[in-house]
Parts: C-alpha cells; sequence; structure tokens
C-alpha cells in the first residue's frame, strides 16, 4: 500500500467515526490504548490487526474495512460467510486458544472421515 493510500484509508476513518474520538473507538473495540491512534497519527499502514480494531470499535464488518486498506485480496474467503466468521473468531483468541480450536477440527475431521469409510 503507497502512503497515498494510507492517507485516503485514515481519511476515511475521519468520515466513518464521526463524532466518535479514537479512545472512545479503541474502547469500544476493547483495544489497548493508543493502537488505532498511534497508527493514525503517523498515518501509517493500516495492518490487519488496527482493521479488526477499527471495525470493531466502528460496528461494521472487518471486510469492509479490509477492502478499504488494500488488505481483502490477502484474506479471502471464498464468499463462505460461516468460514469468514470463524476465522473473525480465532484471531480474537489466544495462540493457546487457536491451538485448542485447531485440534478439536483436526480430530473432528478424522473421525467423520473414519466414520465415511466404515
Amino acid at each position: 500500500m503507497s502512503l497515498d493510500n494510507d492517507i485516503k484509508f485514515w481519511e476515511w476513518f475521519d468520515k466513518t467515526r464521526g463524532d466518535f474520538s479514537i479512545r472512545a473507538i479503541e474502547r469500544r473495540a476493547g483495544c489497548p490504548r493508543g493502537r488505532i491512534g498511534n497508527a493514525y497519527t503517523d498515518k501509517r499502514h493500516p495492518t490487519m490487526e488496527i482493521c479488526q480494531s477499527v471495525a470493531d470499535g466502528l460496528v461494521i464488518p472487518v471486510n469492509d474495512v479490509l477492502t478499504i486498506a488494500g488488505l481483502a485480496d490477502e484474506f479471502d474467503y471464498n464468499d463462505d460467510l460461516t468460514i469468514r466468521e470463524v476465522v473473525e473468531y480465532m484471531r480474537r483468541l489466544t495462540p493457546e486458544e487457536r491451538a485448542y480450536v485447531r485440534e478439536v477440527a483436526a480430530w473432528r475431521y478424522r473421525t467423520q472421515t473414519e466414520q465415511a469409510s466404515d
């Protein structure tokens, strides 16, 4: 993403947030103080984490924010809403929780495959 695109993202953010302060959006998103604000001040490239926080704080779909940030192509979920939802939930889990969910999914897949072959 170019500097011009980064600036356009933050201009979009300004229009979209309306009267909400950046800190209010951070609180609403449940993210650490400064995650959005520091990137905004520096007009930094919005990362996936920042996009997720912006989406949560503005209560809009993360895919909309990713598209505006120019990151949507990196996260193509084949338009399957269920997969998108699972991916968004997984992002909010700790690495340990994600590993557990992966193990459960792998177990479920193996069980289903074994039953189908019987």
